[in-house]
């Protein structure tokens, strides 16, 4: 028998190959397709699937990304078919935002990408002492993340490509068309208008204040005339006490307060004239009494304001003597004037608009209260002449 194979050996590699053949062609097509079905397509992009094995990829990068940036949360509550979930439809909206940068040929260029990875804190500290980056260190890092460098900086260009779509739909809107008409008519539309001005000052002739309203306004606001201090004042701002303390120990061993300050990283700041009532309120009520209870020269009490501490010097002391009623006269005037002006305009808006309601015109009111009446040309929105459209830009 073994001397027949060998005489026929071209025989029997022939139906050796009959018989092998619809073997595999029965049982190895059927492999493959289970093959098949365990990377089994979950979604579809533009033509191009995402299958179960990318899914299930994409999945245990995602817990190993959060992982290692959150070391003791527990991976178990990503393994839910919502955490699943979650990570088909972040990659369904990644692939959608890719082939929408790739249709409108964005992309970003070695200039973008190198000052969007000079941003990310964790390859900054990648960087030596002089400023160049750690290559191996660079390389090392991805490693851990199953990428290199080139996969990486790939993925960045991707994902600027697709900030860039997002933020084309973020400033996209729409407007209805009667929105729209009021909007570019307003540019577009000619208008010939009458104007009649009026101010507060056109009044002042007609206003006098009396003696008793000038006493009347002098006794109201008798705090603004009487007698008052006021103070220059130097200070630092420290966040605690004990700096406070420590800023004031210094400046009493001889020490200038800027000195202090300097050697803290800290900077002076100076205020002249500054009231008890003002500071109160910008500072704090402990910050005004200690401030107003030292004598000039000398560093007021420590004290809190409304977030940190104030160390406080006191350069000058200011008097400010008192007001009688003939001396302020003339400006208590000046404020009755301005603010009768004031009122008087209001007045006769009310009633032009009421005039108006009633049918008047323009030229009737500035007839009746003794105005000129100001006819433009033909202007565009932006105050262009039609007529003569260089006037403006000589002007």
């Amino acid at each position: 028998m073994f001397d027949f194979v060998r005489k026929h050996t071209r025989i029997m590699q022939f139906l050796l190959f009959l018989l092998i053949f619809p073997s595999f062609v029965l049982f190895g097509l059927e492999g493959y397709n289970r093959f098949r079905e365990g990377g089994a397509t979950v979604a579809t992009v533009d033509g191009h699937d995402i299958t179960q094995a990318d899914w299930d990829a994409a999945h245990r990068s995602q817990v190993e990304r959060m992982r290692s940036s959150m070391p003791t949360v527990d991976v178990k509550l990503f393994d839910t078919p919502e955490a699943k979930y979650s990570t088909l439809e972040r990659m369904v909206r990644d692939r959608l935002l890719q082939v929408a940068a790739n249709k409108l040929r964005l992309g970003a260029s070695d200039a973008r990408l190198a000052a969007e990875l000079q941003q990310n804190p964790t390859i900054a500290a990648l960087r030596r002492a002089d400023g160049s980056l750690d290559i191996e260190r660079y390389r090392q890092l991805l490693a851990t993340q199953g990428m290199s460098p080139e996969s990486f900086e790939a993925q960045v260009r991707a994902d600027l490509a697709s900030r860039q779509v997002m933020s084309g739909v973020g400033v996209t809107s729409f407007s209805p068309v009667a929105l729209a008409d009021v909007t570019l008519n307003a540019f577009y539309e000619q208008r010939q208008v009458q104007v009649a001005r009026f101010a507060p000052a056109d009044f002042v002739s007609q206003i006098k204040p009396s003696d008793e309203a000038l006493e009347a306004y002098y006794k109201a606001n008798a705090a603004k005339y009487a007698a008052s201090q006021t103070r220059n004042i130097s200070q630092v701002i420290v966040p605690t006490e004990a700096a406070a303390k420590s800023v004031v120990a210094q400046v009493t061993a001889g020490k200038s307060l800027a000195e202090v300050a300097n050697g803290l990283g800290l900077a002076v700041t100076t205020m002249n004239n500054v009231a008890k009532a003002n500071l109160s309120g910008t500072a704090s009520p402990a910050i005004a009494d200690a401030v107003f209870a030292a004598a000039k020269g000398t560093v007021a009490k420590p004290a809190r304001g409304k977030l940190c501490w104030a160390v406080v010097r006191v350069d000058a002391i200011n008097q400010v003597a008192a007001k009688s009623l003939a001396a302020a006269r003339a400006e208590i005037e000046t404020e009755l004037t301005k603010t009768r002006g004031e009122e008087m305009l209001t007045e006769m808006t009310a009633e032009i608009e009421d005039s108006f309601a009633d049918g008047s015109t323009i030229t009737d009111m500035a007839k009746q209260n003794g105005l000129k009446v100001e006819t433009s040309p033909k202007l565009l929105a932006n105050g262009q002449n039609t007529a003569n459209p260089r006037s403006e830009e000589r002007r």
